[in-house]
């Protein structure tokens, strides 16, 4: 196992963030050698570079409103989207082909209010690896904002900001990773890495709501007041959750209600409850160990590092 570096580092420090693939999808590279395709505001010309068979780096720039190409996309294999200018923005849903694998998302605004294709923001299903999203702000999805499903794999979030304009308990949920306790071909899948994201005003739950997964979440802030639950270890489940920041939340975490199925496992450590109410007492149930390399930083600079630095600009 690679050796984790621990440090407790400066605001300062955390703000020169530079993003790329770490964590579970660190073997991620995406377009890295092919060509660039420039889109703006043209959404049948994004559908058409981001579902090619080709190697290539998708830049996008002013709003792309999925709406009239069928309100989703299947990203294909080997792909890097990046956001350029001012506000590149996508209306619809993200999704990818069947088996797709090495990609890279980053610095866009990402927003599905209408319920095009499922209504998630990003639908991540059916068996999609080395997943890397970076940068980005996803909000206003009328499902789930970042789900991950059907057996896909090696997946890392980081420096994104999750929000919802307005309060609408029961629909404001934000990212399930597992879609069923019966889908039981997804044991031993759903290895995902969330670190420096910002879970933001009006997240409601799922945040995430993990079944079957290993998933590493580290240095992010839950700044979410009235929502329902944040981290849901359901069936087979193990999350390890080191040096966040909860503020003003309820239920940080919450574990498999269902005795008839296998309870889920948690270990928590080094996190800041602020003004929490429910479990706030960190666990240490014994989970899976990051082959990765990481950089822990020390939570009492994570809340001002992530709200100047999470999301799309």
């Amino acid at each position: 196992m690679r050796k984790l570096i621990v440090t407790a580092t400066v605001i300062a420090a955390m703000t020169g963030v530079v993003y790329g693939a770490d964590g579970f999808a660190e073997k991620t590279l995406g377009g890295q050698g092919g060509k660039t395709v420039s889109i703006a505001a043209d959404a049948a010309a994004f559908k058409r570079a981001v579902e090619a068979a080709e190697t290539s780096i998708v830049q996008v720039s002013g709003t792309v409103d999925l709406s009239g190409v069928g309100g989703t996309v299947d990203i294909a294999s080997n792909k890097t989207i990046q956001g350029t200018g001012d506000k590149p923005t996508i209306i619809g849903e993200l999704g990818f082909a069947r088996g797709a694998s090495n990609i890279i998302i980053e610095g866009l605004n990402i927003t599905n209010p209408n319920g095009l294709g499922e209504g998630d923001g990003l639908n991540v299903k059916e068996q999609v690896t080395n997943l890397f999203v970076g940068k980005c702000s996803i909000y206003d999805c009328s499902d789930g904002c970042f789900d991950i499903t059907r057996a896909s794999d090696n997946i890392t979030v980081s420096w994104c900001k999750f929000y919802f304009s307005q309060a609408k308990p029961q629909n404001n949920r934000v990212s399930l990773i597992g879609g069923s306790d019966d889908a039981t071909a997804d044991e031993g899948e759903f290895h995902v890495t969330m670190h420096h994201n910002w879970f933001g005003p009006n997240c409601w739950q799922r945040i995430p709501s993990v079944r079957f997964g290993r998933v590493h979440l580290y240095n992010n802030l839950w700044d979410c007041a009235g929502n329902s639950y944040c981290i849901w270890s359901r069936i087979k489940a193990e999350c390890l959750v080191e040096n966040n920041v909860f503020k003003g939340v309820k239920a940080p975490y919450r574990v498999q209600a269902d005795t008839a199925a296998p309870k889920g496992k948690l270990c928590l450590r080094g996190n800041v409850f602020d003004n929490c109410t429910g479990n706030t007492v960190e666990t240490q149930d014994e989970v899976f160990k990051p082959a990765y390399e990481y950089k822990l930083d020390d939570a009492a600079g994570v809340a001002a590092a992530v709200q100047a630095q999470a999301g799309a600009k």
